[in-house]
């Protein structure tokens, strides 16, 4: 079994739980974000990235600083909730050392999404990638998914991607939403009876499988299943994606109301 398979088999994995929940992440990567867009329009480059504390960079005085006065523009009440650690109060020096190592074998083990900007900026730069394809190749050779789809309407979707590709259409059943088991890296929730998949009567090394979900902290959204997220992150979320939403919707042609 690959040592990333499960957290649990991560060692110290429970001393950093609480910096790798989705909204510990989250906050990290938007305050992360924001410092570097900061450091950028100040002429500082080096900003501190990875599952840390975030420091003032160096040569920085504070809020009062014109780095500062930049965070505290972009988002007042997350740049607030981080002085402690911004001015070295927090967190304590053993917990630091730990998650140094523990936070590192848990970083590699998410495929660097749980490290922090990246859990922000991989989602925020979607019409910037997708433009950059269009150059090179042109709109008939390009179709973009919404994954919300793959549950609204699957086999319709399914449809279209097959026909797009020149291929015979297939049943694809009721299931929308897969987890992948066997792959390195990879620490998704199986449940007990995997699924074995199959190509051309040649079973293949990974298996799949229904992701585990607890529903008791989801709700609905349009017909897709969205987990619960602190209103005041959401609202966080919500304003640093909305120009980087709004420029996708303009290239795509139509709104995905994220």
């Amino acid at each position: 079994t690959s040592k990333c398979s499960s957290p649990a088999q991560i060692e110290g994995f429970e001393k950093v739980r609480p910096w790798i929940t989705f909204e510990a992440v989250a906050r990290r990567s938007l305050i992360m974000t924001h410092m570097k867009i900061c450091g950028a329009l100040n002429g500082i480059m080096r900003i501190r990235q990875g599952l840390l504390p975030v420091r003032w960079p160096e040569g920085v005085g504070g809020l009062n600083s014109s780095f500062g006065r930049c965070l505290l523009e972009r988002d007042e009440d997350l740049t607030h909730s981080f002085l402690d650690e911004l001015d070295s109060r927090s967190p304590s020096k053993d917990f630091a050392n730990a998650l140094e190592k523990q936070g590192r074998e848990a970083v590699q083990c998410s495929e660097m999404m749980l490290a922090p900007p990246s859990a922000v900026l991989k989602s925020a730069t979607y019409a910037a990638e997708i433009e950059r394809w269009a150059k090179v190749f042109p709109p008939d050779q390009l179709m973009v998914i919404d994954t919300d789809d793959l549950t609204r309407r699957r086999q319709q979707l399914m449809n279209e991607t097959f026909n797009f590709l020149g291929l015979s259409a297939v049943d694809v059943g009721s299931q929308s939403r897969f987890c992948v088991k066997g792959k390195a890296g990879v620490m998704d929730v199986l449940h007990a009876e995997d699924v074995n998949i199959s190509f051309s009567g040649k079973t293949a090394r990974l298996q799949v499988g229904d992701c585990e979900s607890d529903t008791a902290t989801m709700h609905d959204e349009r017909g897709v299943m969205h987990h619960n997220i602190d209103p005041t992150l959401q609202a966080q979320l919500r304003r640093f994606f909305e120009p980087h939403n709004q420029r996708l919707y303009r290239f795509l042609g139509r709104d995905l109301k994220w």
